[in-house]
């Protein structure tokens, strides 16, 4: 039917239909001048929210992304706060931890059927503001720019993410080492609390996470441990004294780091590799 509904000239009104996701959040809005529900979900009414022209190029991986126009408003306090300002706050003023993902459907009203067709499916890779409205720039990949696949090197030093789990992988149990604490005063990019100063292990290296109110996860890599203070690379909501938060431990990516965890076993580096290069001494390696 939905073909039908595509050709026929009075039958249905094609509108689109937004579904941004972070986590188990979702965002739901459409672009019809009501709240429209499909498989049960209700997508708000936006006015405003538009898109670009979607295209499937294979010369550039730049003309495949969309940009997403929504309403927004810079001043919390404002009286006509659209139906998208809880998105625009997931980006405003700081860039949330993991990837939102983006998808752009469309539907017709009057559709018996309630077909829903997926136009065009990314992640958003960079928000920009001005006073009334945010324009979220949408890659049609799933992975971070510029990375190919799983490259691993043939090298003395440990080359995989501490407490990433698999085959190869470091396989810690973050549980095991995670360090609650409840901040006692922030202080630019500095955290403090009392906690901190009695972890069993530098937390340089590893990271600290929280839970926003509304359930997102925030997580800040940590660039510097001394005593009770702790310091991350960049600044994110609801920080301030009184919240609980979670670190966890890093480490030196050597083996007598991953012996002093007890995780020798699964130390991924080649202990053993030379230090000399054979073909300069030998001949045979000719």
């Amino acid at each position: 039917m939905f073909e039908t509904y595509e050709v026929a000239r009075f039958l249905g009104l094609k509108v689109a239909l937004y579904r941004f996701a972070l986590g188990s959040a979702e965002w739901l809005y459409t672009s019809a001048t009501r709240d429209v529900t499909r498989d049960g979900k209700t997508y708000l009414r936006a006015d405003g929210v538009s898109h670009g022209a979607l295209r499937e190029s294979g010369s550039s991986s730049a003309k495949n992304q969309v940009t997403i126009t929504l309403p927004y408003r810079l001043d919390p306090s404002a009286a006509d706060l659209p139906a998208t300002q809880p998105l625009g706050d997931v980006f405003w003023p700081w860039a949330p931890t993991g990837r939102v993902l983006v998808t752009v459907m469309t539907t017709h009203l009057g559709d018996v059927d309630e077909e829903v067709v997926v136009e065009w499916m990314g992640r958003a890779v960079a928000p920009k503001f001005d006073g009334s409205k945010l324009e979220l720039v949408c890659d049609a990949s799933y992975r971070a720019a510029g990375v190919s696949g799983d490259v691993r090197r043939i090298q003395r030093a440990c080359d995989v993410r501490i407490y990433s789990q698999g085959t190869g992988r470091c396989n810690l149990d973050p549980e095991a080492h995670k360090i609650e604490a409840t901040l006692t005063a922030v202080s630019g990019l500095q955290l403090t609390a009392a906690e901190f100063a009695a972890a069993p292990r530098n937390l340089a290296g590893g990271f600290v996470e929280w839970t926003r109110t509304g359930g997102l996860l925030e997580r800040r890599t940590i660039w510097g441990h001394s005593d009770d203070t702790i310091t991350v690379n960049y600044f994110g909501p609801e920080l301030d004294a009184g919240l609980a938060v979670v670190a966890y431990p890093g480490c030196a990516h050597n083996y007598a780091a991953c012996q002093d965890y007890g995780n020798g076993a699964n130390y991924p580096g080649w202990r053993d590799l030379p230090t000399t290069e054979p073909m300069a001494r030998s001949q045979a390696w000719g």
